[in-house]
């Protein structure tokens, strides 16, 4: 039987999401710190009814730059709240929240490729690598939400633009600017790359429409076409304004402009130690898919594949450029969250270069190994998941009051674990309580004191819990 490439589609998210789901089968939490503060958020938004209103304890604290609720991405909290009457929080969590946004991302991937490459099967592809994207379930299941969702966002936003660029329908636009103000929303520095991204995919459909390089005799075909600015400010001028409305109201807030120069101090330090494998595109990306991706910035100019050329170039500017002129330090790296959304540039280059090959066995054994290899990368990483808190810690915190006056003695060992302490007071909704890692404490100030080791729990408290 022949199935149509959209009918692929489907069956391809519908395996993807059951691996990404995976973490379902835990009955507590597997993201970390990231996630964290936006279920905080999100669980004040529900319980506190507004978002204007001031952040409370268990949603601010290790978390400085946040005074207001709304100091966070407060239309995602606000989703996310709204989803949580009608799903448990766990389900949520674990996989069932990012999971709306995983599927809009592949079919997107899928549309926007098939409008760039002209192409089913590459374009099919193309959706099939990105669906096991290891950065992408990384993300995802830490908990890295604001930029995982802008990130999502921006591949709508570059297909409905590339759309009204090419045929100049107003429809186009508006959807153009609503997924690329969710995107702002959602987390500005991803909102930045996006639009460099257009700026570049508009640059490249500009020189497709005026130049024809013919190799290997070099010679350079140029058509006068009249320059269309249009497109660019239909586009642009109520981004801009979202940008900047954005950047007052939720990025450059009271919290964030006492605490930014201490994190610009931080973001400045050298980043020694702190690089990981998520920095090494050969082994996160695969050898195959970088090496071919890098390489395809090459086949796209000698082909005049001049739009996909420059969606290649302003990727690698924005890879390469933040360590050629920042060096060696942690700011040069801040960028590199950008690595999730390159992946589909380099794949691009990538299909684009091994489609070239006669021998079309050849082709398809190079398509299976970096297919498995992705996917062999993703289980693997899915196989070290671990719950955060365990049920029994989880039961602990939600049998704490939002009021007592609790000491957490926080004695975990965390370094390579999946465990975060921060979920305790979150799931308490602790509104007023105090940290400490060791040393002396007086219980008698406190109602509850809460010790937390490796190997369990204690509870201590001053007022004995009626029957």
């Amino acid at each position: 039987m022949i199935f149509k490439k959209e009918q692929y589609l489907v069956f391809l998210l519908l395996v993807g999401l059951i691996i990404f789901n995976i973490p379902l089968v835990f009955d507590t939490p597997v993201g970390q710190t990231d996630q964290a503060h936006f279920y905080s958020l999100a669980k004040a938004i529900r319980e506190e009814g507004c978002i204007d209103c001031l952040a409370p304890a268990y949603a601010n604290f290790d978390l400085g730059e946040i005074v207001s609720i709304a100091d966070y991405p407060a239309l995602f909290t606000s989703f996310f709240a709204v989803l949580s009457g009608f799903f448990n929080d766990i389900l949520l969590l674990n996989g069932l929240f990012m999971s709306i946004f995983y599927v809009l991302f592949l079919i997107y991937t899928y549309k926007f490729t098939k409008l760039l490459m002209k192409d089913n099967t590459l374009s099919l592809l193309v959706t099939v690598f990105m669906a096991f994207n290891l950065r992408f379930f990384y993300m995802a299941i830490v908990g890295i939400w604001p930029f995982l969702i802008s990130a999502c966002l921006a591949m709508p936003s570059l297909y409905y633009f590339l759309l009204y660029v090419t045929n100049n329908r107003r429809n186009y636009a508006f959807w153009c600017v609503i997924f690329t103000i969710l995107s702002i929303h959602a987390h500005q520095m991803m909102s930045i790359f996006l639009l460099i991204l257009m700026i570049m995919l508009y640059l490249g459909y500009s020189v497709e429409q005026r130049m024809f390089l013919q190799f290997p005799r070099i010679s350079l075909k140029t058509v006068k076409k009249k320059c269309r600015l249009k497109p660019l400010l239909v586009i642009f001028i109520p981004i801009t304004v979202f940008f900047l409305l954005n950047a007052f109201l939720f990025t450059l807030t009271e919290g964030r402009v006492s605490w930014l120069s201490g994190w610009i101090e931080h973001l400045l330090e050298d980043r020694q130690g702190i690089i990981m494998a998520w920095y090494y595109l050969f082994l996160f990306d695969g050898p195959l898919v970088f090496i071919f991706g890098l390489l395809g910035g090459v086949y796209f100019f000698f082909t005049n594949k001049w739009k996909m050329f420059f969606l290649w170039l302003g990727g690698v500017g924005l890879v390469l450029l933040p360590l050629l002129m920042l060096g060696q330090t942690k700011i040069a790296s801040y960028p590199q969250k950008f690595y999730v959304f390159f992946f589909f540039i380099l794949v691009l280059g990538f299909l684009c270069m091994i489609n070239e090959l006669r021998w079309r066995k050849l082709f398809w054994v190079i398509i299976v190994i970096s297919l498995l290899i992705q996917i062999g990368k993703v289980l693997f990483f899915l196989s070290m998941v671990q719950p955060a808190i365990t049920p029994e810690e989880l039961a602990l915190a939600q049998s704490l009051q939002p009021d007592d006056h609790i000491l957490y003695v926080n004695k975990w060992t965390t370094g390579g674990t999946f465990k975060e302490f921060k979920w305790m007071p979150v799931f308490a909704g602790s509104r007023n309580f105090d940290i400490i890692r060791e040393g002396y404490y007086n219980e008698s100030l406190y109602d509850v004191v809460v010790i937390l080791e490796d190997g369990g729990f204690k509870v201590k408290r001053s007022i004995p819990l009626l029957p």
